[in-house]
């Protein structure tokens, strides 16, 4: 028989860091022909409402192998014991489903097991670099949408008897900002051609990940500044990208994660 399986709630940084907490403490031994024999387990699953027939999950098939006992697994939606809870209340993201999942003495058999056992975690970490990458690219198409929004506003919005454009600190605020976000730009263009040719390591990535996010939500911090008080009314694309914006720094990675990994490079 096959082990027992405990479920991460996150995918780890580094092997040392495979270890991370679970909720899966009443795991029991699977039988034969099992992959994963799931006891009490939750984790927050993102668009947890999509129609998919099944539910991808990381589980320890082998625990006392640390991160070579990890495996990717398929759990389908009828599965028994398998259930979606509510969803959840976020500050953003508000298109995006999140809720939490349950599990309660599920049993998998070894044929919903993704690639091979006790690759999970190899196959987490081949694919962080463009993850990371991915969030970057996003945080750089947000903040150029930002801009064309804030300057449309400006140069329409009139205070004072003529646009706020016009005021000096307006136009030095956008001056600054349309720099930066060139700059992220052309530096993220770089990361891409690069991860193109298959030479983006993950040390690349988050380097573009942590200071594309960091800049994220300075740039979307000062456009709403200039739209005043429309900047904070939900109904303005501003507010929601702000309020969007503020999980960049976390998911993928945290900022803090993302500058450790680049010091023990260095």
């Amino acid at each position: 028989a096959l082990r027992k399986a405990e479920v991460e709630e996150a995918a780890p940084e580094a092997e040392a860091e495979a270890e991370t907490s679970t909720d899966a403490e009443n795991a029991e031994p699977a039988k034969e022909g099992e992959a994963a024999a799931i006891a009490s387990a939750a984790l927050a699953a993102v668009d947890a409402e999509d129609p998919k027939p099944a539910a991808e999950g990381e589980v320890k098939t082998d625990p006392a192998a640390g991160a070579k006992g990890t495996s990717l697994i398929l759990v389908e939606r009828e599965r028994a014991g398998f259930t979606r809870g509510r969803n959840l209340e976020k500050l953003g993201m508000k298109a995006q489903d999140t809720s939490e999942l349950f599990f309660d003495n599920v049993r998998l058999p070894t044929s919903n097991i993704l690639g091979e056992e006790g690759k999970g975690f190899q196959y987490l970490m081949q694919e962080l670099p463009q993850e990371r990458l991915t969030i970057g690219l996003g945080a750089v198409a947000v903040m150029e949408g930002a801009l064309e929004w804030t300057l449309d506003y400006t140069k329409n919005r009139k205070a004072f008897g003529q646009p706020i454009y016009n005021f000096q600190n307006t136009r030095f605020e956008l001056a600054e900002i349309a720099t930066e976000v060139e700059i992220a730009r052309v530096y993220t263009d770089r990361c891409l051609a690069l991860h193109l040719e298959g030479k983006l390591d993950a040390v690349g990535a988050a380097k573009n990940k942590w200071w594309t996010t960091d800049l994220q939500g300075r740039v979307l911090d000062r456009c709403l500044q200039l739209f005043g008080g429309y900047g904070y009314m939900w109904e303005y694309p501003i507010a929601r990208a702000y309020a969007d914006a503020r999980v960049q720094r976390i998911y993928g990675g945290t900022n803090e994660i993302m500058k450790e990994l680049i010091s023990r490079s260095l």
